[in-house]
């Protein structure tokens, strides 16, 4: 899914933003689930998200793969 990048040049618009994205949660939240607002800010919108794990692998691996690689660590 890419996200929309929403570029403010004062923290008054990006409260002003926030305000706005809150309505339009509040709208669909009538309609069925919404989850929590997430937020991450970076230095260049067009890196990708990746976890701590997919960063330190650093290659690709399946969902399966990855599931095994956190019950390992969370044993050790």
């Amino acid at each position: 899914m890419q996200m929309e990048v929403i570029d403010v040049t004062s923290w008054k618009e990006c409260l002003s933003k926030f305000e706005e994205i809150k309505e339009i949660r509040r709208k669909r939240r009538i309609d069925g689930y919404v989850s929590s607002l997430l937020y991450r800010g970076q230095g260049n919108a067009k890196w990708g998200l990746k976890t701590t794990l997919e960063r330190y692998i650093d290659k690709d691996i399946s969902v399966e793969d990855y599931y095994d690689n956190i019950i390992n660590i969370k044993l050790k």
